[in-house]
């Protein structure tokens, strides 16, 4: 469905505050990258640190995103 269509489909009163701020959101990022002062990266899924929060990992790739954190001994500090 392209953009008109879907604004046709959704009329505005019907919006929740919610939808209406995050198209604000969407819009003001499209402009930043637009005009240059923001670079959207494509990261990997398996380098993407974020999935060990939002994702149910398997214990290897859960132990390589904790590592990559620095969360190792956030829990267990090392006896020293």
């Amino acid at each position: 469905m392209d953009e008109r269509r879907e604004s046709e489909a959704t009329p505005t009163k019907n919006r929740t505050a919610v939808e209406r701020k995050s198209e604000r959101e969407l819009v003001t990022t499209r402009d930043l990258v637009d005009d240059g002062y923001l670079h959207v990266v494509r990261i990997a899924s398996t380098e993407n640190a974020a999935d060990i929060f939002t994702k149910p990992l398997g214990r290897v790739a859960f132990e390589y995103l904790r590592d990559k954190l620095g969360l190792r001994f956030a829990l267990n500090p090392p006896v020293l």
